[in-house]
């Protein structure tokens, strides 16, 4: 599936087309996340793709592949940036255990710890 063929995942996020193969992907029931190691040593940013017909039952499903990529590569932690506009999505990051850590940009920081 294809998890950023749908329109309202365009806005800054990835498409189909622009999924780069140096992310490292977990995927399941609807859900995908693409993670790749950022400049502080041992932390990973995250980009979460969902179909439209998972939307509404992605928590448990973050929850669970954020677990399976703690166990395979270590984080010190994993950082969503999220922008100010999707409610949803900074919802999903806290119901999936992330919490605020600040803003940049009209953007939610929020921060998962294994």
């Amino acid at each position: 599936a294809n998890f950023w063929s749908h329109p309202s995942q365009h806005e800054s996020g990835l498409t189909g087309s622009d999924l780069p193969e140096w992310a490292v992907y977990f995927a399941r029931s609807g859900v995908c996340l693409a993670f790749h190691p950022c400049p502080v040593h041992g932390a990973w940013f995250v980009h979460v793709g969902v179909t439209p017909a998972a939307w509404g039952g992605t928590v448990d499903q973050v929850r669970l592949l954020l677990a399976e990529f703690a166990a395979e590569f270590g984080p010190s932690c994993v950082i969503a940036w999220v922008s100010e506009k999707k409610r949803a999505a900074i919802l999903l990051a806290r119901r999936a255990g992330f919490s605020d850590v600040g803003s940049a940009g009209g953007a939610k920081i929020l921060e998962w710890r294994p």
